[in-house]
């Protein structure tokens, strides 16, 4: 964009306060922008001095160390008398010390004039930054690139213009308070220097990878940081991230302005020393690699150096058992932050998808374990998708009939696809930071608190199951799967040991059961197959071999076996066979393990007020085979192995 074009954007879009001769103010001190006098523009070049500082005082940049700022001016030669009255109209108050420049000796002229020259090129990169941030409203990316071009906008330590200069497509939305929050940690980091890490508990949907991607694209570009770790869950995952990354790098608004940042790092022959799926390698010298949890290593290095980023993003997944979640926080911590340098910074980033998860703990969110680690965390959070969300019933669908965004770039519309997407609980899930926990039902009553015991307080058990209640269509109204492990113990008493409800495929669900089975020692993974019947045998040892194949499940192992029931032999209801569990609850004859059963409380609260029902499902079957166990047979009940089944079994004898 031309000069003449920065002017005619500028005077078209007078709603923003600036007019073109402020323009040409800051036009003139900034270094590398010539402005052509024979345009047509070139009266307005012809600018004292005086109207400079008129101009600084308009935009309110007039305000401490004047006589600094004023003698920038003056080195140029300034009717001193006209200058004090510009002055004194802008702040209502003459300075005192303004009468005084000429007193100045000549031998302390030069490092005045020299220091305020300096401060002048601050002042007039504010109020540019400033500036181009209110033209955003009314340019294209397009256009704003090519003013933040024209003015040299990168050297602007501004992140408000910075972003969506070099990101045009990425940043199109205003930011929300906790973006603010975020970019503002990112900006104050320095190079040599760590901080306190920054913990973002937001939204799905709230930009949360998209941040952290370009937080840390921003701290490369700065000089900041040199070698950063993306860490996930999964090597997947990870790698996502990092091509994201890549992607970033490669903007070609982010390589004018940062050649060497967006080009591959080559060796003596040229060959590519690292741009690939899991790392890129630039010739700036900034190194990012991807990093699975699952394939973590202690003290990764980039040839002698260790990483001074470290960024914790989807870590936490739906299929977590307690024992996986254990695991992971045992290689972040004993593997991952202690790799790490002495300056290293990290950015941990994700929404609660259960109670039980790691963002939950570093959240402190309530009734989850707290996190030891990261302990001088700043926590941003939770941030849901609707402030103060309010919904109603309508029918079989949900409506979205009260609340406010948390950010203007998902607003209520957005919001209410994304509910109408996704269902009611996968939505309070996953934009809410909820477990779902819907009131009015049956269950309602029942102080779940009293109930809780710890791992520890488990008595001996004479028999545990883990049930599922699967799912076979797509959509919230019938597509969640549950499960639940119980254990009756030598009290006589039912522990309600582990639950889980997500919408999710039969073979991972499956996959799901037979891992928390394995960790709880459960003799069975039942499912009620009046959906699917005896295909689920089959579903069943193709979840198990996976399991095996992937070495999740070690050889030698003891694995449950495989039992079904049907809900139809039972002549029961749904409503009935809950009923006949909260007559166990009312005795007093259940009890819930911490940390494990939210899924199934939230479940039982809105039965049979509010979809879906799967977790309440599996726990009657799972409730009934124990119960059975015991010698007590409540209401028909039979659970059918497969034919052939042979009790437990070992993983080694799988086919």
């Amino acid at each position: 964009m031309t000069v003449e074009a920065l002017f005619d954007a500028i005077r078209d879009s007078g709603d923003v306060g600036m007019s073109a001769r402020d323009a040409t103010v800051f036009l003139r001190g900034h270094r590398g922008v010539e402005v052509d006098r024979n345009s047509r523009h070139a009266s307005l070049c012809a600018v004292d001095s005086s109207r400079f500082l008129g101009a600084l005082a308009k935009v309110g940049l007039i305000e401490l160390d004047t006589v600094r700022r004023v003698w920038t001016a003056t080195a140029a030669g300034v009717d001193l008398p006209r200058v004090a009255a510009v002055v004194t109209t802008a702040n209502g108050s003459r300075p005192p010390l303004l009468d005084r420049l000429p007193e100045i000796p000549p031998e302390e002229q030069g490092d005045l004039v020299a220091d305020s020259r300096v401060l002048a090129r601050q002042l007039r990169a504010k109020a540019v930054a400033e500036r181009l941030v209110k033209l955003r409203s009314v340019m294209t990316p397009e256009q704003a690139f090519g003013v933040s071009a024209a003015l040299g906008v990168h050297a602007v330590d501004d992140w408000r213009i910075w972003l969506p200069s070099m990101f045009p497509k990425l940043f199109t939305a205003d930011f929300g308070e906790h973006h603010t929050e975020f970019w503002d940690w990112v900006w104050a980091i320095n190079a040599g220097e760590t901080c306190d890490p920054f913990v973002g508990i937001w939204n799905r949907g709230g930009a949360k990878s998209a941040s952290a991607e370009a937080g840390l694209v921003a701290l490369a570009a700065r000089g900041r940081r040199k070698y950063a770790l993306y860490v996930s869950g999964t090597q997947n995952l990870a790698d996502e991230h990092v091509a994201n990354i890549g992607s970033l790098l490669e903007s070609p608004q982010l390589g004018q302005a940062y050649p060497q940042l967006g080009q591959r790092a080559v060796g003596k022959y040229g060959a590519s020393q690292g741009w690939r799926r899991n790392r890129l390698r630039t010739e700036a010298g900034f190194t990012v690699d991807a990093l699975g949890l699952d394939v973590a290593a202690r003290g990764a290095r980039i040839d002698e150096q260790r990483p001074d980023l470290i960024v914790l993003d989807d870590v936490d997944s739906e299929n977590d058992t307690p024992a996986s979640v254990e695991k992971k926080i045992r290689t972040i911590t004993r593997k991952l932050l202690p790799a790490g340098s002495q300056d290293c910074v990290v950015i941990a980033i994700q929404n609660v998808i259960h109670s039980n998860s790691i963002f939950a703990r570093l959240g402190n969110q309530p009734g989850a374990p707290r996190a030891d680690f990261l302990a001088r965390r700043h926590v941003s959070g939770p941030i849901p998708a609707v402030w103060d969300l309010e919904w109603a019933q309508e029918g079989d669908s949900y409506r979205i009939t009260g609340g406010r965004p948390s950010w203007s770039g998902m607003g209520m519309d957005a919001c209410q696809s994304m509910l109408d997407r996704f269902g009611l609980t996968a939505f309070l899930v996953e934009c809410q930071h909820e477990e779902a926990d819907l009131s009015g039902g049956m269950f309602d009553h029942l102080n779940f608190e009293a109930l809780r015991v710890t791992r520890a307080e488990v008595p001996v058990l004479k028999a545990v199951g883990c049930w599922v209640d699967p799912a076979v269509t797509a959509h919230d109204r019938s597509d969640s799967c549950g499960i639940v492990v119980d254990g009756l113990g030598i009290d006589r008493r039912y522990y309600r040991l582990w639950s889980w409800e997500r919408v999710s495929s039969p073979v991972d669900t499956l996959k799901v059961a037979i891992l928390a089975a394995v960790e709880f020692g459960a003799q069975v993974v039942g499912v009620e197959t009046d959906q699917g019947g005896d295909t689920w045998h089959t579903v069943y040892q193709a979840a198990l071999k996976d399991l095996m194949d992937s070495g999740q499940i070690a050889d030698g192992v003891r694995v449950p076996r495989f039992e079904s029931a049907k809900a139809g032999a039972t002549r029961l209801s749904k409503a009935d066979r809950a009923a006949r569990m909260l007559a166990d609850y009312e005795l007093g004859r259940f009890r819930h393990v911490e940390g494990g059963c939210g899924p199934l409380e939230a479940g039982l609260r809105r039965f049979p007020a509010h979809k879906p029902f799967d977790c309440v499902d599996a726990a009657f079957w799972s409730w009934r085979w124990c119960a059975d166990k015991g010698g007590e047979r409540v209401g028909a009940f039979r659970a059918k192995a497969p034919r052939g089944a042979i009790g437990e079994i070992s993983a080694g004898n799988i086919n």
